[in-house]
């Protein structure tokens, strides 16, 4: 059976120490999980093993985790869940904007932090297991690779640009609502403004370079592919 790699990277030894031990506990037979207590060290486990998610504090002592998932998202669309304790609508809007997939305030329930994760985590492995590539025009989505392609080329994708791109794809020449894609792609907490989509959308376009024109914006009603 295969487990999920999960790296944690929190500068708190207790904190650490606590969610190591719950997930050891409660995941012993779906996930594994390293951890790392500074950027630096995240960056090499990082760069040495395929994640399937990662739990990451924004305070930390050599850097921030919004500069670190701005540097994960050039290359991986792992899912990223923030912990933190800046709990104000700036910074969690910040975070959402930069690619992450939640924001969880300190203090926390590791019941409801190891629940989160397993449902990204399956949701996950639907979207990577769902069949056969995408595509319109010049540009190709494999979801079992979580590839995207523009004239054969391989454009690494943001991992909210690369689930917007699918979604849209999935549903060619289907108008889908900015209302759609927070509940499918930022799930049912989120509490930003519906033009956190319009960002999203603007960058996916910019990493598509020419072939972004394909995606088509209707007015009043949300977003299409063709």
């Amino acid at each position: 059976m295969y487990l999920y790699k999960v790296l944690l990277v929190e500068d708190s030894g207790d904190l650490a120490e606590n969610v190591l031990d719950y997930f050891g506990r409660a995941g012993k037979d779906t996930l594994t999980i390293d951890c790392a207590y500074n950027g630096l060290e995240a960056e090499s486990l990082f760069a040495g093993t395929k994640y399937d998610l990662i739990l990451l504090d924004v305070m930390l002592p050599d850097t921030s985790g919004f500069d670190l998932i701005t540097r994960f998202r050039m290359t991986d669309s792992c899912p990223v869940i923030f912990l933190t304790a800046l709990g104000d609508e700036e910074n969690v809007l910040r975070g959402y904007k930069l690619g992450g997939d939640d924001y969880i305030v300190k203090p926390f329930r590791l019941s409801e932090l190891y629940a989160k994760c397993l449902a990204i985590l399956k949701r996950t492995a639907v979207s990577k297991n769902s069949g056969s590539s995408f595509t319109s025009g010049s540009i190709t989505l494999d979801p079992l690779r979580m590839e995207v392609k523009v004239n054969d080329v391989i454009t690494p994708m943001p991992r909210k640009e690369y689930l917007c791109l699918k979604l849209l794809l999935e549903n060619k020449g289907r108008v889908i609502t900015r209302d759609e894609f927070l509940s499918k792609i930022w799930a049912w907490d989120f509490d930003g403004s519906e033009r956190v989509v319009d960002t999203h959308i603007k960058r996916l376009r910019q990493k598509l370079k020419e072939a972004g024109s394909a995606i088509v914006t209707v007015n009043g009603g949300g977003y299409r592919i063709d």
